[in-house]
């Protein structure tokens, strides 16, 4: 047995019987001792770990080459037609926007809200953000006391709004961060709900 260098491993075909049906009939009898594996290093897989970590972060300076993560969706798939007409009307930033949709959870009956993020090139290295989160579904409004929460790398609240009774949505104050700089945007409500996306610029 070979260990990859992302700790995986690597089996030869050889050590398999060609024969499917030998194959079924021989795990029935087969004990876990019987292949040993090799163990990455607890470096290994320290490495592993962060290396996953660091790409859930949304990279949003490849948003300006056409390059978008999985999850990452037009408005218009999103956000009905009557909503998206009166959005443009609200958007004055030029710039890719793409919207994510948030699941409240089983208290608010899996509802989705969609998490917007419109970006602009201001200089070479800096970058204009707005964020803002509207009602999916059909839906005419945002379900009130639903907190929107701007988050610095060490999880410091920087901005925070929270919806009314008829908000059809609602946004942070549009910010600028120069190349590199990480933040935290978070969907809560109460205790019971904390989503949390993390991006880098």
């Amino acid at each position: 047995l070979q260990i990859l260098e992302d700790g995986s491993y690597q089996l030869p075909l050889s050590l398999f019987d060609a024969e499917l049906n030998h194959l079924l009939f021989y795990h029935h009898f087969l004990e876990p001792s019987a292949i040993p594996l090799p163990v990455a290093s607890t470096q290994s897989a320290t490495v592993s770990l962060k290396t996953y970590l660091h790409n859930t972060k949304t990279k949003l300076s490849q948003w300006l080459e056409g390059v978008f993560e999985e999850g990452w969706q037009t408005i218009d798939t999103l956000i009905n037609p009557e909503a998206n007409l009166a959005l443009s009307t609200r958007i004055t930033h030029k710039g890719p926007k793409k919207a994510k949709l948030i699941d409240l959870g089983v208290q608010l009956g899996h509802q989705t809200v969609a998490l917007l993020v419109n970006i602009t090139e201001e200089t070479e290295d800096k970058l204009g953000i707005l964020i803002q989160l509207h009602p999916t579904g059909g839906e005419r409004y945002l379900p009130p006391y639903l907190n929107l929460t701007l988050l610095s790398k060490a999880g410091k609240t920087l901005q925070q709004v929270t919806s009314r009774r008829q908000d059809n949505y609602i946004q942070l104050k549009p910010f600028k961060g120069e190349s590199g700089k990480r933040f935290s945007v978070e969907v809560s409500l109460g205790e019971h709900l904390k989503v949390k996306e993390d991006f880098e610029l």
